[in-house]
């Protein structure tokens, strides 16, 4: 790949995930609604509200700072190191279908030297950072006041570097991997965390949860110096999830 096309992705992954970052912090701080509602019923830090005249939107908005670890398997498992990485999910409800956008950075190192036609290589135990950006379609199958469970599938794209900020020496050779992605997440809503959880006829208003999700990225096709980059990784995640949604009156 180009010096100047690996440091736009570069770039563009380290905006989006600032951006995505400031968003979820949005979503910790959204309040109730001022309601006066036809009854209350509180548990701790649990509120159930009860108002007739009161509808829910079909939209809503949700997200999920995490911590996650990879598990690679394949020739890129002989090469690298299994990733840990942080990153951000961005949730767009619409009734029971998600739409989740992905953005994440691993981190990991060179397990082998990478030796490549054009003499230049990747030496052993050298960083290896990978830049992942993508997109999910989802169906929420399991929604109560305990939990929220949504399998997944999409497309996501990681971007293999040697280095953060600056242009790779080796960047020629540094792959552009595109992966199909299932899996699923698990919010765990009676966890509360930062805010309230708020309920109203049965429905979630907002809240902020302990939010685990797996899945698997594979490969589609080949790539460039496949000896080295060709495999899958299974992942798991672990972060604080949450939801916020409108009612609005009859």
């Amino acid at each position: 790949m180009s010096h100047n096309l690996i440091s736009k992705t570069q770039n563009i992954n380290i905006i989006l995930f600032m951006v995505l970052f400031l968003h979820m912090l949005s979503l910790s701080k959204v309040v109730a609604q001022n309601l006066e509602p036809d009854s209350v019923f509180v548990k701790g830090r649990n509120y159930e509200v009860f108002d007739s005249t009161l509808v829910p939107s079909h939209k809503a908005l949700g997200g999920n700072i995490f911590l996650g670890h990879g598990i690679c398997k394949g020739n890129i498992s002989e090469y690298f190191s299994n990733p840990y990485f942080i990153g951000i999910n961005v949730d767009i409800h619409r009734k029971n279908f998600v739409i989740q956008i992905d953005d994440y950075i691993g981190f990991g190192k060179t397990k082998q030297t990478l030796a490549f036609p054009d003499q230049k290589e990747w030496r052993e135990n050298k960083a290896a950072l990978s830049f992942m950006f993508g997109g999910n379609l989802g169906y929420s199958i399991i929604d109560n006041k305990h939990i929220k469970l949504v399998p997944l599938a999409g497309i996501n794209a990681t971007l293999l570097s040697s280095t953060f900020l600056t242009t790779s020496e080796n960047s020629e050779n540094e792959p552009f991997l595109p992966y199909y992605k299932i899996g699923f997440y698990i919010d765990f809503k009676s966890l509360v965390i930062l805010q309230d959880h708020v309920r109203i006829n049965n429905v979630d208003e907002n809240y902020t949860s302990l939010r685990l999700s797996f899945g698997l990225n594979s490969p589609i096709g080949n790539p460039k110096h496949s000896e080295y980059y060709k495999g899958s990784m299974f992942y798991i995640t672990i972060g604080m999830g949450g939801l916020s949604k409108q009612f609005m009156r009859k």
